[in-house]
């Protein structure tokens, strides 16, 4: 019988844990968008996903579809296991910790010097033959995103910065760096460079486009290390949002004529330019390393909890 916060136990019976609340939040989530589906649309998730053209309108439903679909299936079982594991479940999370100004400028510069070379990854993605079985999913998955990002008005580009950029970042960071790569790391504590590849690969994966998986792998791994060298979930919060929100201002900036550059149509990165940006992310990364503190495993202390019962 659990009786104790779930970090005095051992990794094993935490994750355990953490997948049947995961396994109840999926069920939870998936009754209740199919629901609101229905209620905002008047169709069902699987005749919006085979619709050959998404219009704006189902396209602005969808946004707001799939940030509640992520607040059920992610943001609800990282809280609830945190709330199980340690008295601040905020600070399991690492939603309370401090961390130099300077820290974050450099992990900002991280991000944005790290552009060409995702950009170079997402380019060698394309060339894996193997892939192309995934062409139908990838095409939908596009059509989705394309009907999301319609619109030229002030209140679409807002309406897309909270539910395209705000929302996925809060959420998706609390669950796969606050919460699973906390697990990850409590597991293999000798290894835990480990657990952050593991998650970047959960991370690329959970988003569903196997044409973008190398480029998406690689930010979670830069996201994931931010993480294990500042211990401050917030600054991968402003990394990811900063992410989202430069496609979606450039689409905003296309769909209104402001700009004539379509952001979902860039043109390839050269060899050069993308490796001089690999290896400047990696002289940045190093840095971050050399001015790292220790990863603190949040867990109760078991000692003190004996004494205290």
């Amino acid at each position: 019988m659990l009786n104790r916060y779930l970090t005095f136990y051992n990794s094993g019976k935490q994750f355990i844990v953490f997948l049947v609340i995961l396994s109840m939040s999926l069920v939870i989530g998936g009754f209740a968008i199919q629901q609101i589906s229905e209620m905002l649309t008047g169709i069902s998730l699987d005749e919006m996903n085979s619709m050959s053209d998404m219009t704006k309108e189902v396209g602005d439903k969808m946004k707001i579809i799939n940030a509640v679909f992520l607040a059920f299936l992610l943001l609800l079982p990282s809280f609830l296991f945190a709330y199980l594991a340690f008295p601040s479940p905020v600070k399991y999370l690492g939603l309370k910790s401090k961390t130099n100004g300077y820290i974050w400028i450099w992990a900002i510069i991280l991000f944005a010097c790290a552009l060409p070379f995702t950009s170079l990854l997402e380019q060698w993605n394309g060339h894996f033959s193997f892939l192309s079985k995934y062409k139908t999913d990838d095409e939908r998955i596009s059509k989705m995103y394309v009907a999301m990002l319609q619109g030229s008005h002030w209140s679409d580009l807002l309406l897309n910065t909270l539910a395209i950029c705000i929302a996925p970042a809060i959420i998706e960071e609390v669950f796969f760096r606050g919460c699973l790569q906390q697990l990850f790391a409590n597991w293999l504590r000798k290894n835990q460079w480990i657990g952050i590849v593991l998650v970047a690969i959960i991370f690329s994966a959970f988003h569903g486009q196997m044409n973008a998986f190398l480029p998406r792998f690689f930010m979670g791994l830069l996201l994931g290390i931010i993480y294990h060298y500042t211990s401050n979930l917030w600054i991968t919060i402003v990394v990811h949002f900063l992410n989202n929100f430069m496609t979606i201002l450039m689409m905003y900036l296309f769909n209104s004529g402001i700009s004539k550059m379509n952001p979902l149509e860039m043109g390839d990165v050269s060899i050069l330019v993308g490796l001089a940006s690999g290896i400047i992310t990696l002289a940045i990364a190093y840095y971050l390393y050399s001015q790292r503190k220790p990863f603190v495993i949040s867990e109760v202390e078991k000692e003190t909890f004996e004494i205290d019962m």
